[in-house]
C-alpha cells in the first residue's frame, strides 16, 4: 500500500533468493525479519540496515505445557536472573551481533 505506486515489488519463495538478488543488484532494498538479516549482514559488510526496525510485536518464547506452572515459574526466574547478572548478554554476544531479547 505504501510503495506500490513508487516501486516494483517482488516476492520471493526464500529469503536466500532475496539476498541473492540484492547482492546481484537486481533489487535495491529488501524487507526481512530482523534476526535473520542481522545474521546475514555479519558476512555481507557491503550492506546495512536502512530505516527503522519494523515492529510487528513478534512473540518468541519457550513452549511449556499449560499445566506445568512450576516449570514456567522456574524458567521465568532463571531468565530474570541471567538478565540481571549479565550472563544473558555474555551468551547473546557469543552467538549474535544484536540483542535478541
Amino acid at each position: 500500500d505504501n510503495f506500490g505506486r513508487r516501486a516494483d515489488i517482488k516476492l520471493y519463495d526464500t529469503q536466500t533468493a532475496a539476498y541473492g538478488d540484492l547482492v546481484a543488484g537486481r533489487v535495491d532494498v529488501l524487507v526481512s525479519d530482523y534476526l535473520p538479516a542481522a545474521d546475514w549482514l555479519k558476512d555481507n559488510e557491503d550492506f546495512a540496515f536502512l530505516g527503522d526496525k519494523i515492529d510487528i510485536d513478534d512473540k518468541i518464547g519457550i513452549g511449556v505445557r499449560q499445566d506445568e506452572t512450576e516449570l514456567k515459574e522456574q524458567l521465568n526466574a532463571a531468565l530474570a536472573a541471567i538478565l540481571e547478572n549479565g550472563t544473558y548478554e555474555e551468551i547473546n554476544d557469543q552467538y549474535f551481533n544484536v540483542n535478541i531479547y
